[in-house]
């Protein structure tokens, strides 16, 4: 009885209604009050070997951090959390808890899971972020880009004594936690937090830095220990279609990086088609929503295919968008504006999607094209490797020193999982360093030979 008592007290946390909620931009969700937050953190059966923790792919302490919140002691809940993840702003909104830590929660098994990212969150917002006190040595490490990966990089490196200087080509960091998630889900206020606390870490930061232009990375390893990639993936896979060029035809990144924080017109009563079936897509038709466009969401497979999160179609069904499956876009037409969206009509036969022969037609003023991510390989020019695309799930590449982290190599595009690979590459670069200064008989200096730059040894 007391966990069903619980239950319906988190429940009244404030969810603006879907009707609501289309108007503006605003956060959909608000964040729990402490009698909700105790009630939830009560619900957890504290389980000796935590499953909660296994499908954590940062790894953070879910047992411990719920405990401190039960005791009441919130900033040692906070403290719990930074131990494995350096970015909670980030991934108390952001984070795809239902397939991961709320997912593996064995109350989920015959019930309702712990709640654990809006207690994480609870967290965020009733404690203070700390300062990193670390020694730091003579090691340093060029960290390319300042999404989540770089980021997370940055802060552990900072907690085992390593220098790592963040190099940014824009002049704000967070990378596509700032730029691409639109605003009801990951608020400004809160990326301007994690870029206000970065800055008092004493981390070194030089923004309007585009390496592969400004300098090439052979150039930049020459002033560093180590050099770590973490540019994500923020340019868009291109589609090949008759009519591209027609106005009123974005990618995802473009138009998510002019509107998803609630600008633009409105534009009632004018139609929207986005292309693709992922959470990007998600993005792009909830902010076009927002903006007063009829949308549809059309992808090339079926609902079992989409890869989107179930929460973000679940609210995307919600606020009246529309699905339309089984299409693939063959044409663009209009004189000079976009007016129609020629789909050829799929069909399933043994697990495969096939072309039917037959088209189909939806109108529409405006349509996003959110089929993909892709890296820019602008970073590697001037260096061996350009024309050397990362590899999955590998952060050492071909070059000396050089290291990958992010969206580049993970095929989960998430925060967590951005979070996930920065450690591990930091765990690697640490090694290196160690590894060099054990082969050199002393304390590595920063740069390598002009054979290790050309041989890539």
């Amino acid at each position: 009885m007391e966990k069903n008592t619980a239950i319906q007290e988190r429940e009244k946390m404030k969810k603006i209604p879907p009707g609501e909620r289309i108007k503006s931009f605003k956060e959909i969700e608000s964040c729990l009050s402490k009698k909700q937050a105790l009630g939830e953190a009560n619900r957890c059966l504290q389980c000796i070997n935590p499953s909660c923790t296994n499908g954590c792919p940062a790894g953070v302490n879910c047992k411990e951090f719920i405990k401190k919140i039960r005791e009441e002691n919130f900033q040692g809940s906070l403290q719990a959390i930074l131990e494995q993840n350096p970015l909670p702003c980030f991934t108390s909104r952001g984070c795809n808890s239902e397939a991961q830590c709320e997912g593996s929660c064995v109350l989920g098994k015959t019930g309702e899971p712990v709640s654990i990212r809006a207690l994480e969150r609870f967290v965020v917002e009733n404690s203070e972020l700390k300062n990193i006190n670390s020694d730091t040595s003579k090691n340093s490490v060029a960290i390319i880009g300042a999404g989540p990966a770089g980021l997370a990089a940055a802060v552990e490196f900072r907690k085992i004594g390593i220098n790592g200087k963040i190099f940014e080509k824009k002049s704000h960091l967070c990378g596509l936690a700032a730029d691409a998630i639109p605003e009801y889900r990951i608020p400004k206020k809160v990326t301007d937090k994690q870029e206000a606390w970065m800055q008092k870490q004493g981390i070194e930061i030089e923004k309007g830095f585009k390496a592969g232009e400004k300098k090439t990375i052979s150039e930049i390893m020459n002033e560093f220990d180590a050099v770590l990639i973490a540019t994500g993936e923020s340019c868009a896979k291109k589609l090949d279609v008759k009519g591209k060029e027609l106005e009123g035809i974005y990618y995802w990144n473009n138009f998510l990086e002019e509107y998803c924080h609630g600008n633009g017109k409105k534009a009632n009563g004018k139609k929207c088609v986005v292309v693709g079936g992922g959470d990007t897509a998600m993005d792009c038709a909830r902010t076009a929503l927002r903006m007063g466009f009829e949308t549809t969401i059309a992808y090339r497979k079926n609902l079992e295919f989409m890869p989107c999160r179930k929460k973000e179609y679940a609210e995307a069904l919600e606020e009246g968008i529309k699905f339309e499956y089984l299409l693939s876009p063959e044409e663009f037409s209009g004189e000079k504006k976009l007016e129609k969206i020629k789909f050829q009509k799929l069909e399933i036969k043994k697990e495969e999607f096939l072309p039917t022969g037959q088209a189909v037609e939806i109108e529409a003023d405006l349509a996003i094209l959110a089929i993909g991510q892709e890296f820019d390989e602008t970073v590697f020019k001037g260096s061996m490797l350009q024309g050397k695309p990362p590899k999955e799930g590998i952060s050492k590449t071909d070059l000396h020193g050089v290291f990958l982290a992010g969206d580049a190599i993970n095929s989960q595009k998430t925060i967590v999982h951005a979070i996930q690979s920065a450690k591990n590459a930091v765990r690697e670069i640490q090694q290196f360093i160690k590894d060099k200064k054990q082969k050199n008989g002393k304390e590595p200096e920063h740069g390598l030979q002009r054979t290790d730059v050309l041989l890539g040894a």
